[in-house]
């Protein structure tokens, strides 16, 4: 797969809650570093969900989420409750005993008479051969147990 590229100058201007910073949120993932102060969250880690995002899980609890939001140091939970508009609804924090890297999503592209062209924003899981199609955005993690703080 391809990943998007994008700039890069930390500590300059003002969080974009809606335009992820594909670069950063991919690096959080794959190190479990805290998405607010950046810091290695360690076996403290929590995620933050919507409550929307939580019943549109898999399944019924405590059934695996799929996110593509990084974890939370304890410490952030609150500060970032309080700051994203996203969770203003209401938001489920989780800890989760199992998890791992699990899908991409981004835009997925096909061949065509030009050469490839975007067909659509998709997200793939990790060994499905469409993963060769994608220009990807973010990654995805799959919290398989955890429990609700």
């Amino acid at each position: 797969m391809l990943l998007a590229r994008i700039g890069i100058s930390p500590g300059v201007g003002r969080p974009k809650f809606k335009n992820v910073h594909h670069l950063r949120q991919r690096r959080a993932m794959r190190k479990l570093l805290c998405q607010v102060c950046r810091t290695p969250c360690g076996p403290d880690a929590v995620w933050m969900l919507s409550a929307q995002e939580y019943q549109n899980a898999e399944g019924p609890w405590p059934a695996p989420v799929l996110t593509a939001h990084p974890p939370l140091c304890p410490g952030c939970a609150a500060h970032s409750a309080r700051l994203c508009p996203h969770l203003r609804d209401g938001h489920v924090l989780l800890r989760a005993l199992r998890f791992k890297l699990a899908a991409v999503s981004g835009m997925l592209y096909e061949p065509g008479p030009g050469g490839l062209k975007a067909a659509e924003p998709a997200t793939v899981e990790y060994g499905n051969p469409w993963t060769r199609w994608m220009r990807a955005t973010q990654v995805h993690m799959r919290l398989e147990e955890y429990t609700v703080l």
